[in-house]
């Protein structure tokens, strides 16, 4: 199980395909859902992880970046009490 946030290029040697999850903020499912956190990579130019989700009941893969909170120093959205710089993939 992979726990460390792995750079693009480093993501893709092992064997990852970050160009198949949706990047669309228009067909990202929104709301709370069963989904599983594939991979995490560190976003190029903004303090910040991008999530590789797969949705559990359909297959649909997306991607949802997650902003590193100034106060806390912790990559969480708001109202939720997960912190993705620390959640190990295959997580639900």
């Amino acid at each position: 199980m992979e726990n460390r946030v792995l750079s693009f290029r480093v993501a893709v040697s092992k064997g990852y395909e970050p160009r198949l999850y949706m990047y669309d903020p228009a067909k990202i499912p929104l709301g709370e859902m069963d989904a599983a956190l594939d991979f995490r990579t560190w976003s190029k130019r903004i303090i910040a992880i991008n999530c590789y989700f797969t949705k559990t009941d359909t297959g649909e893969k997306f991607v949802v970046t997650v902003y590193c909170q100034n106060k806390t120093g912790r990559y969480i959205l708001p109202g939720s009490m997960v912190d993705f710089g620390q959640c190990p993939a295959n997580s639900i």
